[in-house]
């Protein structure tokens, strides 16, 4: 299998074409509104956030070689 190419994956990271940059999506929220949750949906911005930081460290280290816990 192909290796994805340094510049393919920061322009999937960081947003090009159809992706957007994670950053600028959450950049203007407070870190108050980003706790919150509504009802009937458990996740908050934060959370969300954070899950996606989780994942888009770790695919990368495993896909180098790197060993690595599962949560």
């Amino acid at each position: 299998m192909e290796r994805m190419g340094d510049t393919t994956l920061r322009e999937l990271v960081y947003g090009k074409g159809a992706h957007v940059d994670p950053i600028a999506c959450v950049d203007d929220i407070s870190a108050e509104l980003a706790a919150r949750t509504v009802r009937d949906y458990p996740h908050s911005i934060w959370g969300i956030v954070e899950h996606m930081n989780y994942w888009m460290d770790l695919r990368p280290q495993q896909n180098c070689g790197r060993e690595s816990t599962l949560p």
